[in-house]
């Protein structure tokens, strides 16, 4: 048999059962090593998921209270009849509209969104999935920083203390919380989708309020 020279001489044989078992050995440290990422990665994204279903899901409990008010503050506004607006200011009947409560309007969160994009989770997320909230976090963005914008805006231009200014400035803000529920109506449909989509995908058991028309129509059919 072959031998080659040195320590021992020892066999051929020897020598490559030696560099096979090396091979095994880095292999399958690679191969545990691989596995032990992939399973972090997964368990980080299982983590995202749940923070972002639950942050979208305290989104969506604001909106709809938001979404409870404005539906019937915009008709009124729109409807005000001219005596309505006698001997008062725009500030004094917004107000009164109100009945004294806030104006509502909702600031979302996205924190949990963005923890899952700075630590990479996003990337093992299902692709229609990231699609999905990815357009509902830019929608959040977009349709509610315009919005309340808006408001600022309104607020610090307008003297909502001139009686005499007091209808353009209601039309106005008419259309600044037509808008805003707009919007609302648009991200809540929106939302119960995703937060279904999330349920389905990863076996999550996240709670989908009813839309307040579907409630109203159980009522109504229970009537």
């Amino acid at each position: 048999m072959a031998r080659f020279g040195g320590s021992g001489n020892r066999p051929f044989g020897y020598f490559l059962l030696e560099l096979v078992l090396i091979f095994v050995s880095v292999f399958l440290a690679f191969s545990v090593s691989q596995w032990q990422e992939t399973r972090r990665d997964r368990q980080l994204a299982e983590v995202a998921i749940h923070n972002i279903a639950h942050e979208i899901h305290a989104n969506l409990i604001q909106v709809d209270d938001s979404i409870s008010l404005h539906k019937d503050l915009v008709p009124a506004m729109r409807h005000l009849p001219d005596s309505a607006f006698a001997g008062k200011d725009a500030f004094t009947i917004f107000i009164e509209l109100l009945e004294y409560d806030s104006p509502r309007i909702p600031l979302l969160e996205r924190s949990a969104f963005d923890a899952a994009i700075a630590s990479g989770a996003v990337q093992q997320f299902d692709y229609e999935v990231l699609a999905r909230i990815s357009h509902l976090y830019n929608a959040q963005s977009a349709a509610f920083g315009i919005s309340i914008t808006a408001i600022g805006e309104f607020i610090r231009d307008a003297d909502m203390f001139k009686q005499d200014e007091a209808k353009p400035q209601i039309r106005a803000l008419t259309l600044v919380f037509q808008n805003i529920y707009g919007s609302e109506t648009y991200y809540a449909n929106e939302t119960r989708e995703v937060l279904a989509l999330l349920n389905d995908t990863y076996g999550l058991d996240i709670e989908i309020p009813a839309r307040e028309t579907d409630a109203e129509s159980d009522s109504t059919a229970a009537d």
